[in-house]
């Protein structure tokens, strides 16, 4: 995106929600500011604020195998967001960016992210970008996280066929506890003291901290999402949104679901025909009342990820329509996107800064 379409992206949002005027020129003058330091600081100017994990004072509780990818990049950066996000193989957490390519998803726990990479190692990033490799799953299969209570969890697959869900303590730093399941098997959701996931038979849960437990089946339903009880199941092209605790549920449009703290709010994709990883157009409801809310996201725009705050915000990597000609069905974009906040009670959002990016993946760790 030329520096004159970043204007277009700075807009006001679709609804009733208030996005006051962008600072377009400044954000244009860091845009450029950030093109013109970025080699002086991976080549070590910042000598104060970059270094190289592993290799000096911090390192990885894990000595590298021989598949194990070498020392990690750190460079002191404030991020503007609650959120860790990934972006142009640049890990972003709260005070520090770590050079990580090929990162294929990510999860917070608590301080630290989990993530997996394309060829399916899962190593646990901390608050300061040490990074330990904790184990081995898949590039398709995804990673869970849960601040609440510390965990990751993943599927790893066996040589032999066999599949398994891995729940690692980050607090403990150790596996938890394991369960083998069937290969098509899909993780959906870390809530509570359980693991959230379904295969061919339906939807199940799992109290992974509970030894000697075992899968307790939900239902023959697709499960969209859980969030503090709250339970999203996939009908067709509408989601229901249960929360069981007030006998409540509403029927409304979309594909997929993201739930927030609390289970207050669901955040869905409008339905049509659509690619894993592709940008779309949300959809955004109010689980107590069904109401569908302002998303914050312009008509001419699309959300290339989202994730939901730790109070009643919302955070969305967000491009121009026109500036996604050349995205890949992978999710891979080449473009300027936006990193947009929008707080759901105030109804106001702030467009807070460019992510630039040359290809390859943008997204939360949530």
């Amino acid at each position: 995106m030329s520096e004159h379409l970043a204007e277009d992206v700075f807009r006001t949002a679709a609804g009733t929600i208030d996005v006051p005027p962008a600072p377009y020129d400044a954000v244009v003058d860091r845009s450029r500011e950030q093109r013109r330091h970025r080699r002086r600081l991976v080549a070590g100017v910042g000598a104060a604020v970059l270094v190289l994990v592993g290799a000096g004072a911090w390192v990885s509780s894990r000595s590298s195998g021989p598949d194990e990818p070498g020392p990690v990049r750190v460079v002191a950066v404030h991020n503007p967001v609650a959120n860790p996000w990934y972006a142009d193989s640049r890990l972003h957490l709260e005070s520090v960016v770590a050079e990580i390519p090929d990162v294929v998803d990510a999860a917070e726990v608590g301080e630290s992210v989990v993530y997996v990479d394309e060829d399916g190692r899962v190593a646990v990033v901390d608050a300061r970008g040490t990074r330990t490799f904790v184990g081995s799953g898949g590039p398709d299969t995804g990673v869970l996280g849960s601040s609440e209570n510390n965990w990751a969890a993943w599927l790893h697959h066996e040589e032999t066929g066999d599949t398994s869900i891995v729940v690692w303590s980050v607090a403990t730093d150790e596996v938890l506890a394991t369960m083998d399941v069937s290969p098509d098997t899909r993780l959906v959701a870390i809530d509570q003291d359980r693991v959230y996931a379904e295969d061919e038979r339906g939807a199940f849960s799992w109290q992974a901290g509970v030894p000697g437990t075992e899968a307790e089946p939900i239902g023959a339903q697709e499960l969209a999402g859980v969030g503090s009880a709250t339970r999203v199941y996939q009908r067709g092209r509408r989601i229901e949104m249960v929360q069981p605790f007030f006998n409540v549920s509403f029927v409304r449009p979309g594909e997929g679901a993201k739930v927030s703290p609390g289970g207050t709010w669901v955040l869905t994709r409008e339905p049509g025909p659509w690619e894993p990883g592709s940008p779309y157009r949300p959809l955004l409801y109010d689980t107590r009342s069904g109401q569908r809310l302002p998303s914050g996201v312009a008509p001419d725009e699309r959300v290339v990820d989202a994730a939901f705050g730790p109070h009643s915000d919302i955070t969305y990597l967000v491009a121009n329509v026109s500036d996604l000609q050349g995205a890949d069905l992978d999710g891979d974009i080449g473009s300027l996107l936006v990193l947009r906040r929008c707080d759901l009670e105030s109804r106001r959002c702030n467009d807070l800064l460019p992510v630039r990016t040359h290809g390859g993946r943008a997204m939360f760790a949530d």
